[in-house]
């Protein structure tokens, strides 16, 4: 489990809009690795996604998960997530959303991105609580 001092680290760090790297346990018994946006909220990681894609389909069967998130463009700094899925399906999924596009979009298109969701797509959250933490500061 990670200690005090790996979450201060992870509030720090995971407060810059990064791209995190999903490595999910594909069917084939290969990685499937896919960049997502993603927001950290001092706990936990959450990631939107569409019940079609396939980190869906393979989390649904292997909750185990690696997420990457470095700093461009050297990646010398970087956290390496480990631990299992947990995948959000209600209602309720609307808010965590709304969070993960904040970070990387304005506000006017964050809403706008959030009504076309709900109209077009079958969204579910990921959420990560990881177990381990690795991270390297040059």
């Amino acid at each position: 489990m990670p200690n005090p001092n790996q979450i201060a680290f992870l509030n720090k760090y995971l407060s810059t809009s990064r791209i995190a790297v999903v490595t999910a346990n594909g069917e084939s018994g290969y990685p499937q690795v896919t960049p997502n946006w993603f927001n950290w909220d001092g706990q936990r990681l959450s990631i939107s996604t569409t019940k079609d894609r396939f980190k869906y389909k393979n989390f649904t069967r292997d909750p185990r998960v690696t997420v990457l998130i470095y700093e461009e463009p050297m990646a010398v700094d970087y956290v390496q997530l480990r631990g299992e899925i947990e995948i959000q399906d209600d209602a309720d999924i609307w808010g965590p959303t709304r969070a993960i596009l904040g970070r990387y979009l304005r506000a006017d298109k964050a809403d706008d991105y959030i009504q076309k969701m709900k109209d077009t797509e079958e969204r579910v959250v990921l959420w990560l609580k990881p177990d381990r933490i690795v991270h390297r500061n040059a």
